[in-house]
């Protein structure tokens, strides 16, 4: 039997047992002009008639090989055209010359958002890549040699939710074999002989010795792979079962755990419940090694209001009881300083920051509330022509209620168990440079409402969030 024959049949027989594809569907297929995806491509066309698919043909220009790269373009555009397919593409921006970003990461990144683009678009309902067994290899090796974990360890998996590899039992050579075959013309990209780059010294100089001495190696890489996955899938069931006794509260504003509980697991499933919790959309981040081993040193040492910072925003803050975990939120318009007149506060309202404050005066006789965002003061006490709503500062001090000496708002927020987080956006009332209210938290006694006061303000301290 042909090779080419040979690898057809099992490429169908694969799609079939795998339900990689199903029949009926509609999918985008990643074309770049090099073999791997060109044969890709003949493949599932072969293929559109028996499993009843609608394809589509996508093509990214990174545009690092001038004239070579559009010749990439338009020898694709052309093989859709010939099997009456459509055609999606799309040139890469610049990266920023600013950008901390590696090229290759940038280039992927831009890639993938291209794909996942058109297949909402369009209605596709996966998006085929042309990833193969010796692609695996590479990838594998390359996470050896960085020191990668078990995440890292499974490879390039054969689906991650849209996207999906159907070549990746397949080797490189079968598919050059069934290209020549079957007389498949495509283009070859120059860069990828390039020794200077990490995959590719492993792909022509380190891989063909160790082939050598285990001619499986793609083999032997798969079953790591496939272990790794296993032991993948087990962690983070442990992990979900932990992080629904772990995490106490969830709210807007931070995500509270509980430390002592978290503590009583090993070092390794505290770090992933963390990471698993900070998940954005589902997406875990990605850790690089320095900040996996600086977050297990802050777990082990780190002290109360200690605040560790962790990618793509978050920080966590070790609390007496609890760890909480914040994202900073994308800066907003509203003024961290409101001023307004005190002859114009009845019913009146101001947002500062993610609060509403509302001020009313009073009819009845009403002058204490045990709602700590509900106050009421003694209105003829403020002299004064304007009121100010501020951030509070540190050296900040006002007289608490019931007391007649001074004491720091630090000290305040401390006895009242404000963590961290909370007192960056903590506000102050304050006229003639004189704290009213700590909002929220603590009336001044100075402004307190007594039996003889004739005009009562009522000051209400809302969260917009």
């Amino acid at each position: 039997m042909e090779t080419g024959k040979l690898l057809s049949e099992l490429f169908e027989l694969y799609l079939k047992k795998s339900s990689l594809i199903p029949h009926d569907s509609r999918g985008l297929i990643a074309v770049s002009g090099g073999v791997d995806s060109v044969v890709l491509l003949h493949l599932l066309h072969d293929l559109s008639n028996r499993f009843n698919l609608k394809l589509g043909v996508a093509h990214y220009n990174h545009q690092i090989r001038g004239v070579e790269a559009d010749e990439d373009e338009k020898f694709v555009h052309n093989i859709a055209t010939t099997f009456g397919l459509p055609f999606y593409r799309e040139s890469m921006p610049l990266l920023d010359s600013q950008s901390r970003e590696s090229w290759e990461a940038y280039a992927r990144r831009q890639r993938y958002a291209f794909l996942e683009k058109i297949k909402q678009n369009e209605k596709f309902d996966w998006i085929a890549t042309a990833h193969h067994a010796d692609d695996q290899t590479e990838t594998i090796l390359l996470r050896v040699l960085q020191g990668s974990g078990v995440e890292g360890l499974q490879g390039i998996r054969e689906q991650v939710g849209a996207i999906i590899r159907p070549l990746l039992i397949f080797s490189k050579e079968q598919i050059i074999l069934y290209s020549k075959e079957k007389d498949i013309k495509f283009k070859e990209d120059v860069t990828n002989r390039f020794l200077n780059h990490p995959r590719n010294y492993l792909r022509h100089q380190v891989i063909p010795l160790l082939q050598k001495f285990n001619p499986g190696l793609n083999k032997s890489i798969r079953r790591l792979t496939q272990n790794m996955e296993e032991m993948e899938d087990l962690t983070r069931t442990v992990i979900s079962w932990c992080r629904g006794a772990v995490v106490e509260d969830q709210n807007s504003e931070y995500i509270k755990l509980d430390k002592d509980l978290l503590a009583s697991y090993p070092i390794y499933l505290q770090k992933r419940i963390i990471f698993n919790v900070t998940a954005v959309e589902n997406k875990v981040i990605n850790m690089r090694h320095y900040v996996w081993q600086n977050l297990e040193q802050f777990l082990e040492k780190s002290t109360t209001g200690d605040t560790f910072s962790l990618p793509q925003g978050w920080t966590l803050l070790r609390d007496r009881k609890n760890y909480l975990l914040k994202r900073l939120k994308e800066s907003k318009s509203y003024p961290n300083i409101v001023d307004f007149k005190i002859d114009n506060v009845d019913h009146s309202s101001v947002i500062a920051g993610e609060y509403l404050l509302s001020l009313d005066l009073m009819s009845e006789s009403i002058y204490y509330s045990e709602d700590p965002r509900l106050e009421y003061v003694n209105f003829d006490k403020l002299s004064g022509e304007y009121l100010k709503l501020r951030l509070w500062q540190p050296g900040d001090r006002m007289k608490p209620l019931g007391l007649r000496s001074f004491k720091k708002v630090s000290d305040i927020l401390i006895d009242h168990k404000v963590d961290r987080f909370k007192k960056a956006d903590q506000y102050v009332l304050t006229v003639n440079n004189n704290i009213i209210w700590l909002c929220g938290v603590q009336l001044d006694d100075r402004y307190k409402v007594h039996e003889s006061t004739k005009r009562i303000l009522q000051l209400g301290w809302l969260s917009l969030i």
